[in-house]
């Protein structure tokens, strides 16, 4: 997995253990994924308080491991819209943001255009 996140400094077992958590969390909330040119926009809705505790620690962690990612998290009805954006080659900015997604939101489903 860590070929896919060619910038992220954490272990095979970190990144491991990231992904466990996040995918336990998935079951506490309900969300989308709708993919653009420029980025992704992740839907969560569930309890904002979890929600917003999960995504300070998802930031942080991810800020000091993943350089190449940038996060815009504003508050929606019901939970918060989160835009990513991967830095750096475009050509491969696009499958290293489904990866990333796959990891961070494994609950957060494709929208439907």
């Amino acid at each position: 997995m860590t070929d896919h996140l060619y910038a992220c400094t954490l272990s095979p077992a970190e990144l491991a253990e990231a992904a466990g958590q996040y995918a336990r969390a998935a079951a506490m909330y309900h969300g989308t994924v709708a993919y653009a040119d420029d980025g992704a926009l992740v839907t969560l809705h569930g309890d904002k308080g979890f929600l917003a505790a999960l995504l300070d620690e998802m930031i942080a962690r991810e800020g000091a491991c993943c350089s190449h990612l940038q996060f815009v998290v504003a508050e929606a009805q019901g939970g918060f819209d989160i835009r990513l954006h991967v830095d750096g080659d475009p050509e491969l900015a696009g499958a290293i943001l489904r990866q990333t997604v796959s990891v961070l939101f494994p609950g957060a489903a494709e929208a439907r255009s």
